[in-house]
């Protein structure tokens, strides 16, 4: 793939992401993400409370924003960010909540407005990635030839099971043999620079969640 088409490809799947929340109250929501990273499942109240919005109106909200609950309704995962655990592993000040792609972890700087640490690991080697993340970059990275993985996307794929078609491929590696190896077994996959996913994570931001 050469650079060109593959700056195509990642934008192309970063508005098929954005548009799975296209229809949601976006001012809603983002008071979802700072409740979250208190690292315990949100009832509905609070978020009503923070929003100045009705219960009606937030209802919709997380309807349209696909955000995961629990038994009793209260909201434990939104936009990929959630309660645990999973490969990827958000460190918020004391407070540790779990992404479901690397590209999600890499978002939550922009989301929170703070530096994270994310703790990825990677799923041919099992080796960790840790990275250092504010709002404007990544500060630090440990290995520094860790890279990342993204997969080429539908549109209706990703309305359908973003999960399958989306979350699964998109990891940090610790090195690219790692990484190469990971994109071998399917066609759709491919490498990313570290800086390039972490581009994309705020491309996604732009598209889906300022404003």
């Amino acid at each position: 793939m050469t650079d060109e088409s593959q700056l195509t490809a990642v934008s192309e799947t970063v508005s098929h992401l954005a548009a799975r929340w296209a229809q949601a109250d976006k001012r809603i929501l983002r008071e979802v993400f700072p409740l979250l990273a208190e690292g315990r499942p949100v009832p509905v109240e609070r978020i009503v409370a923070a929003a100045g919005a009705t219960r009606s109106s937030v209802e919709e909200a997380l309807e349209s924003g696909r955000a995961g609950r629990d038994a009793e309704g209260r909201v434990v995962e939104l936009s990929g960010l959630m309660l645990g655990p999973t490969m990827h592993r958000v460190e918020i000040g004391n407070i540790a909540l779990f992404s479901c792609c690397a590209l999600l972890a890499q978002l939550v700087p922009a989301l929170l407005e703070r530096p994270v640490r994310v703790e990825s690991v990677d799923p041919v080697s099992r080796g960790l990635v840790v990275l250092d993340i504010t709002p404007e970059g990544v500060t630090a990275l440990e290995p520094r030839e860790a890279v990342g993985s993204f997969v080429v996307t539908a549109p209706n794929a990703i309305a359908g099971d973003v999960g399958a078609n989306f979350c699964r491929h998109v990891h940090h590696f610790t090195s690219p043999d790692s990484a190469s190896a990971f994109a071998a077994a399917d066609s759709r996959r491919y490498t990313l620079g570290i800086d390039q996913l972490h581009a994309a994570a705020r491309m996604l931001y732009q598209e889906a969640w300022s404003g």
